[in-house]
C-alpha cells in the first residue's frame, strides 16, 4: 500500500506501475504518467541505465509476471520499505502499514543500539527484524523462481571519487559556477513563479541558494530563521537576506515553547508521519514551519529549498577527519573516523562499539584502505548512503507534513558528479567551494565587507590544534560546573523538550544530546506501539 497521495499508477495487462516524484532527463522534466510511460517495459539492465541518466527526487514500484521491482533516487529522498514473507511481498512508503498487515513485531536489538547512537539505522535493515528499506541509488528486484522468492539488489549509483580531474583551482571554480548556473537555471524554471522558501542559516549553503536565485532575478523568495532572539545564526541570516533584498521572517524559540511544541498532538502526528523505523524525526525547523503555516505567513504553494548538503559535497566532513586523525589510512582508522564522527549521541560499551564496527565494515564495498585519499572516499561513501540519505534528507518530511513541496538544489546530480571529480586537496577545508560562494555572494549584493560565517569561525579554531584542545577542555569544564546555564542558553532553545532533571542524565558534552533525547523517546513509542516492553 502506497500512502502518499502523490503516487501515480498505471495498469497494462498483468503489469502495475507506480511512481512518485519527478525527474529530469536532459532538458525535459518527467512526472506522473509521462514518467511511468518512460519507465515501463524496462528489463533490469535498461532500467538501471535509465536511472543512471535521470536527475530528480523519486521512487518507483513495478509489479507483474511474478516480479516486483523497487527503486529510489540517489538520495533515497522518498523512502520505500518492503518485507518478504515466504510467498508474499509487502511494499509501502510507510513501514507502519507493513507491520500492521504482516507478522512483524520484533525490534532488532543491534539496530536499536545503533539508532540510539546515531539517530538512524544503517544498511538495508530497519529497527524491525524483517522490515527492509531500499537504499540510496538502489534497485531491488524480487522474483518468483519456482515458488521461491529470490531477491537481487543493484546499486545503480554510489557516491565515489574514482576519477579525479587534474585541473587548477581557478579552472575548477569556473566549472563549478557553470554547474551552479545550470542547476539554478533549471530550478527557476521548475519553480514556475511559486514562492521559494529558504531556511537561511548563518552558513554558506543556504546563502548560496539565496544568492543564485538573486543571480537569476527570482524575486518571489522568503527567507526565514529561528531560535532564541538575537542568536548569531539569525543575525547573519537577516543580514544576508537584507543584502540580497529578500523578505526575512523570524520565528522565536524558547525552552518553554519547545516543551509545548514537542508534547503537542501536532508533533506526535508528525513523528508518526515521518518515522518508518529508519531515522528519527527531524526536529530543528519543525516549529518554525508550523508557525509559518498556522499564521499563514507563506503561500500554500510555496516550495522549500533547504541547503542540504553543499558543505558535505565540498569536503567539510573529511576536513574534520583530517584535523582529528591526520593523513592516516587502514580499515581500522576508517572505522574509527566513522564511529567518532557519527556514533556520538550516547555513551555505549566497548561491546556495542565492536558491534557498530562490524556493521560499518559490512556496509563498505572494500576493506582495503591503502591511502588517506581512499579513506576519505570510503568515509564519504558511508556518510552519503547512511547519514545523508537517511538522516539529513529525512528533514524534508517537515515540509511534506505541513503540505508543502520541496527541492534540494545542492544535491542536484550535476553538483554531485562535479564534486566526485574534485581532488581531495581542494575539498579539504572546502578550498574550492567557500571562496566561490563568497565571491558570487558579494557580486550579487555589491558588498565588499565579509559576513561572518558561523561554521568558518569554528573551523578556524580547529585549524590550531592546541587552541582547539584548550577550548574543548574549557568547554567541558564549564559544562560540568554549570549545566543549568547550558540547558537554558542553547541558541535554538530546544533542550526544553525534556525537563532539566532528565536532560542531565543524557548530556555527554555535545549538541547531539537533542537527537539523543528524540531517539530515546521514539524508540519507547515504537516499543509501546508494538507491545514490546
Amino acid at each position: 500500500m502506497l500512502n502518499s497521495g502523490k503516487w501515480i499508477d498505471l495498469q497494462e495487462g498483468d503489469w502495475h506501475y507506480y511512481f512518485c516524484g519527478f525527474f529530469w532527463l536532459g532538458s525535459k522534466k518527467y512526472d506522473g504518467v509521462e514518467a511511468l510511460n518512460l519507465l515501463k517495459d524496462k528489463n533490469a539492465k535498461s532500467l538501471e541505465n535509465l536511472l543512471r541518466s535521470v536527475d530528480g527526487n523519486f521512487c518507483m514500484l513495478v509489479i507483474g509476471n511474478g516480479r516486483v521491482v523497487l527503486a529510489v533516487d540517489r538520495l533515497r529522498s522518498i523512502p520505500l520499505f518492503y518485507f518478504i514473507d515466504k510467498s508474499d511481498v509487502y511494499v509501502s512508503d510507510d513501514g507502519w502499514w507493513i507491520i500492521q498487515q504482516s507478522s512483524l513485531s520484533e525490534i532488532d536489538a543491534e539496530a536499536a543500539l545503533e539508532y540510539l547512537a546515531t539517530g538512524y539505522v544503517t544498511g538495508s535493515g530497519t529497527l524491525i527484524k524483517g522490515l527492509m528499506q531500499v537504499q540510496a541509488g538502489e534497485i531491488v528486484e524480487i522474483t518468483d523462481e519456482g515458488g521461491e522468492l529470490q531477491l537481487k539488489s543493484v546499486r545503480y549509483y554510489m557516491f565515489r571519487h574514482d576519477v579525479v580531474v587534474n585541473k587548477r583551482q581557478r579552472e575548477l571554480e569556473a566549472e563549478l559556477l557553470e554547474v551552479l548556473d545550470r542547476v539554478f537555471s533549471r530550478l527557476v524554471t521548475d519553480l514556475g513563479g511559486r514562492t521559494a522558501i529558504i531556511p537561511l542559516s548563518g552558513g554558506r549553503d543556504s546563502r548560496l541558494i539565496a544568492t543564485m536565485l538573486k543571480r537569476y532575478n527570482y524575486e518571489n523568495v522568503i527567507c526565514f530563521s529561528y531560535g532564541l532572539p538575537n542568536n548569531q545564526e539569525s543575525l547573519v541570516s537577516r543580514q544576508v537576506a537584507e543584502c540580497l533584498g529578500y523578505k526575512w521572517l523570524f520565528v522565536p524559540y524558547s525552552n518553554e515553547k519547545w516543551k509545548n511544541w514537542y508534547h503537542s498532538e501536532d508533533f506526535i502526528s508528525y513523528a508518526r508521519f515521518c518515522n518508518s523505523f529508519a531515522s528519527i524525526p527531524h526536529l530543528q525547523d519543525w516549529p518554525a514551519v508550523r508557525e509559518l503555516h498556522l499564521h499563514q505567513l507563506i503561500p500554500t504553494d510555496s516550495v522549500f529549498l533547504p541547503g542540504h548538503s553543499g558543505d558535505f559535497l565540498a569536503g567539510s566532513h573529511v576536513t574534520q577527519i583530517y584535523q582529528k586523525l591526520g593523513r592516516v589510512s587502514g580499515i581500522e582508522n576508517l572505522v574509527k573516523a566513522i564511529l567518532d564522527f557519527h556514533y556520538i549521541l550516547c555513551k555505549y560499551s566497548n561491546e556495542s562499539r565492536g558491534i557498530f564496527a562490524e556493521r560499518i565494515k559490512a556496509d563498505l564495498p572494500s576493506n582495503k584502505v591503502q591511502s588517506f585519499d581512499e579513506l576519505c572516499d570510503l568515509f564519504e561513501l558511508w556518510d552519503w548512503q547512511e547519514c545523508q540519505a537517511k538522516f539529513i534528507v529525512n528533514s524534508v518530511r517537515v515540509y511534506e507534513f505541513w503540505g508543502y513541496d520541496w527541492r534540494i538544489p545542492l544535491w542536484d546530480n550535476q553538483l554531485i558528479d562535479f564534486f566526485s571529480g574534485v581532488p581531495l586537496k581542494l575539498r579539504l577545508e572546502k578550498k574550492l567551494y567557500d571562496p566561490l560562494v563568497d565571491r558570487v555572494y558579494r557580486a550579487s549584493c555589491n558588498e565588499r565587507a565579509n559576513i561572518h560565517d558561523v561554521s568558518s569561525i569554528k573551523r578556524l579554531i580547529k585549524r590550531f590544534p592546541a587552541l582547539y584542545r584548550f577550548l574543548s577542555a574549557a568547554k567541558s569544564s564549564i559544562r560540568a560546573r554549570d549545566l543549568k546555564a547550558i540547558y537554558e542558553s542553547h541558541p535554538l532553545g530546544f533542550y526544553g523538550i525534556w525537563d532539566f532533571s532528565e536532560f542531565k542524565k543524557v548530556f555527554i558534552g555535545n549538541n547531539g544530546v537533542v537527537n539523543a533525547m528524540v531517539a530515546i523517546d521514539q524508540l519507547e513509542e515504537i516499543r509501546s506501539a508494538l507491545g514490546d516492553g
